[in-house]
């Protein structure tokens, strides 16, 4: 059954795409890569260490945001059929596979050259130990597996999850309502399916809605109190019970809280600032590219300098480190893409799937 989506929902869901990419470039920007409980007391460190943890919370907040809006979409015109899997499949290879091999060849040619003039001009700052690993020590393969360019990893899954898809579509078909309960249980069980269990959950769900003709966006209406006190409760242990054992629980399920809540939010924007939507809707058609490219350079390099400043010496400068960084990062990547907007469009929508 072919099934359409309003006007004002398939705005909606545009719109939210670009909040959602601000969270995964602000995630990527941090210096703690460890969860570990803060401190109460109030000082400059233990405020830098809230930020970090907060800001690389998000990131997975926005992974599901993105996987969910892709599964709803992938299953939403159409009954699940061989030959609806055959076109979606070719037409994943120009919005994912392309782009996904594409970024990352422009990734390790832009990181071997920045480390190359570094290192002859001595600037300290532009040679990361890390990156000089991955381009030094790891076979070609390896780095396009990873990804070299870091945010692909997402994409990575998500190709896999689209060429398993009938099986998907075939548990929706034959379990209808019930298969969210499967869903469910694979998501909260630890299972290792060799993918992110939140993307797989998330994407699952999308096609579910779907397939129920539930739109996320009503959807999310209907739950808004779950995603106002679930919201509460995902940054209340993400401070406190970050270490516990049941924390990985607690952070699935408040996860999906915190999901409807940002539908919702959406929603109250467009309710009380239209404009504001129009604004967000501006910026979509960038969000693909500003994914793949403010990693690549951009992030370290703006980050490298400034810790080469006093803002590095105290908690509160630290954050503004962050901060800077984080909008240095969209604002540069938004630029690279307003300049070959109108330069070379024809390699930006290659590079970008065809969403330029």
């Amino acid at each position: 059954m072919k099934q359409t989506l309003s006007q004002r929902n398939s705005r909606l869901i545009d719109a939210i795409r670009f909040p959602l990419l601000l969270m995964v470039v602000f995630s990527h920007c941090v210096i703690i890569r460890q969860n570990t409980p803060i401190s109460f007391e109030m000082s400059a460190d233990n405020l830098f260490h809230f930020s970090e943890l907060f800001f690389r919370s998000i990131g997975a907040i926005s992974v599901a945001g993105f996987a969910l809006i892709s599964g709803y979409f992938f299953f939403l015109k159409e009954d699940f059929t061989l030959t609806f899997y055959k076109k979606s499949i070719l037409k994943r290879k120009n919005s994912l596979l392309y782009p996904y091999i594409l970024w990352n060849t422009i990734a390790f040619l832009l990181l071997w050259a920045k480390i190359t003039i570094a290192q002859k001009v001595g600037f300290t700052a532009g040679v990361n130990p890390v990156e000089l690993s991955l381009v030094k020590d790891y076979p070609l393969i390896k780095l396009f597996l990873l990804p070299i360019d870091g945010p692909l990893w997402y994409i990575r899954d998500l190709i896999v999850i689209v060429l398993v898809s009938p099986f998907i579509g075939l548990l929706l078909r034959y379990l209808q309502k019930y298969s969210i309960l499967l869903f469910i249980a694979v998501y909260l069980i630890p299972i290792n399916l060799g993918l992110g269990n939140h993307i797989v959950f998330f994407f699952c769900v999308g096609a579910y809605l779907a397939k129920m003709g539930i739109t996320p966006i009503g959807l999310s209406r209907r739950l808004r109190w779950f995603g106002r006190i679930g919201t509460l409760i995902f940054f209340i242990a993400l401070e406190l019970f970050c270490t516990s054992p049941y924390y990985g629980t607690i952070r699935a399920v408040t996860l999906v809280s915190v999901v409807v809540f940002l539908f919702n939010a959406i929603v109250y924007l467009d309710e009380r600032m239209p404009k504001a939507i129009d604004l967000l809707l501006r910026f979509t058609p960038a969000v693909f590219f500003i994914y793949a490219v403010h990693t690549i350079l951009i992030i370290n390099l703006v980050r490298g300098s400034l810790y080469q400043t006093a803002l590095a010496n105290n908690g509160l400068g630290q954050i503004l480190i962050t901060l800077i960084t984080g909008t240095f990062a969209v604002l540069l990547s938004y630029l690279c893409y307003v300049v070959m907007k109108k330069i070379m469009p024809k390699t930006l929508a290659v590079l970008c799937g065809g969403r330029a």
